[in-house]
């Protein structure tokens, strides 16, 4: 099963029955971001298969216009989050900075989108935004698929001015990949509270395992591989790269079952991922 990387949507500032009038879109989008958005201009709205998409102009910045997306449906108006990546570049022995080995170092959400171009027919979102200054010359090209879930993250792709691109998300497979399987076998349980939603990557930003914070020193990155099956789901998570001799990181399994409506948090689990020795993960301390 392809991970998907989908977003949470502001699900308390839906309005039933509202109408999708520039004012009603202005005071949703601004409830979202208090004082983030000055833009004046029109929404422009777009019909797809969940409802009315509407483009709210949130605020122009030097280089291109951020807007802020409300979906509108039979059981009101909502506020929209994208799961962007974290990511970070390494320079190359020419000092040049190394996209080709760019790494991911966390998943946040955003609500707001850099010129944003919207495709209804395939309910697709793609944004742009051009990189920070010293990162080299060119932009980052965001593609969103807009599902019942939610916006789902298809890809993350640096375009140079020359028209070289280099992939970012999903990272090439390096064909080492295995199924996760549904089971903490050699992992370490992991008290948490109840949790359940509707959407996968609800239940884990109920969790707070941290995939929006600050990872430890060193060069750290993020992999998130899930494997499902039916009504059950299976996640790793693993934090890599740490600034240590003997541990290059941890990793936690998540086991979910969805009843069709929810989906439930069964068991969590944590485990050490080791620099040196036999066993890359193990539950015992790494020697």
């Amino acid at each position: 099963m392809k991970l998907l990387v989908t977003a949470l949507a502001l699900c308390s500032l839906a309005q039933t029955g509202a109408a999708a009038t520039n004012q009603a879109l202005y005071e949703i989008r601004d409830a979202a971001l208090p004082g983030a958005c000055d833009a004046p201009m029109p929404a422009v709205s777009h019909a797809i298969d969940q409802g009315v998409l509407h483009q709210v102009p949130c605020r122009m910045t030097a280089w291109d216009g951020l807007d802020v997306f409300v979906l509108e449906t039979e059981s009101g108006m909502e506020v929209l989050k994208f799961p962007a990546v974290d990511y970070r570049v390494q320079n190359a022995p020419s000092g040049l900075p190394d996209w080709s080995n760019a790494t991911i170092t966390g998943i946040r959400n955003v609500q707001q989108l850099s010129s944003a171009h919207v495709s209804t027919q395939a309910s697709i979102i793609r944004s742009a935004s051009r990189v920070p200054p010293g990162l080299g010359s060119g932009q980052i090209d965001t593609v969103y698929r807009l599902e019942a879930s939610g916006p789902v993250l298809e890809s993350v792709t640096y375009i140079t001015d020359a028209g070289v691109l280099h992939p970012i998300w999903p990272q090439p497979d390096s064909g080492s990949a295995q199924p996760v399987p549904y089971d903490l076998q050699g992992f370490n349980p992991v008290e948490q509270p109840q949790a359940a939603a509707g959407r996968v990557f609800d239940v884990l930003d109920k969790l707070d395992l941290g995939l929006d914070a600050p990872l430890a020193e060193g060069r750290p990155a993020l992999r998130v591989t899930a494997t499902g099956q039916g009504t059950r789901l299976a996640i790793d998570v693993e934090e890599t790269g740490w600034a240590d001799d003997s541990v290059d990181g941890q990793v936690h399994r998540l086991l979910l079952s969805s009843d069709g409506q929810l989906w439930r948090v069964m068991q969590i689990g944590q485990a050490w991922i080791c620099a040196r020795g036999t066993e890359r993960v193990r539950a015992a301390p790494c020697p």
